[in-house]
């Protein structure tokens, strides 16, 4: 019995549709102002987000959600945060600098935190984060259907 947060990342693929349009009334993800400023004048790449948290078990806990984008070439760092609900699903998409975003889930005590390059290739990311009433179990990111890298806690 334990809570899942998936969180799925499309790069690239905005210009086919979305499976879940920020539009979409059940879309929950209230956070995530732009996460280009409008004074960022570098190269961007199309960055698409959708969660969801499943309580399988007696206790369920809600999730911190924190992206942190470092743009290539320098510049500021740029860091949004949502808590995600204990139950529910969501999304959001947008532009984000081509650099290095970094992923971060927060539950309970446990901190995953997944890395990955954005170029603006082609390609499809998936971070997957499983919990275990107040403890993570582990995380996954897959990379174009390959584990990339694998992570435990708790």
């Amino acid at each position: 019995m334990r809570p899942v947060l998936t969180a799925f990342l499309a790069c690239g693929l905005l210009a086919q549709g979305s499976a879940l349009p920020v539009t979409e009334k059940r879309v929950r993800l209230g956070y995530f102002a732009p996460l280009v400023p409008s004074t960022y004048t570098g190269p961007t790449s199309p960055l698409e987000i959708v969660y969801n948290v499943r309580p399988t078990g007696g206790r369920s806990m809600p999730l911190m959600l924190t992206l942190t984008l470092r743009p290539d070439g320098g510049g500021p760092v740029i860091q949004r945060t949502a808590s995600l609900p204990a139950t529910g699903w969501g999304g959001w998409k947008g532009e984000v600098p081509k650099g290095q975003l970094e992923i971060r889930a927060t539950g309970g005590n446990c901190v995953s935190s997944l890395t990955l390059k954005i170029t603006g290739t082609r390609k499809i990311v998936r971070a997957a984060y499983v919990f275990n009433g107040l403890h993570k179990v582990h995380s996954e990111l897959f990379v174009a259907g390959k584990r990339v890298s694998y992570g435990k806690c708790g």
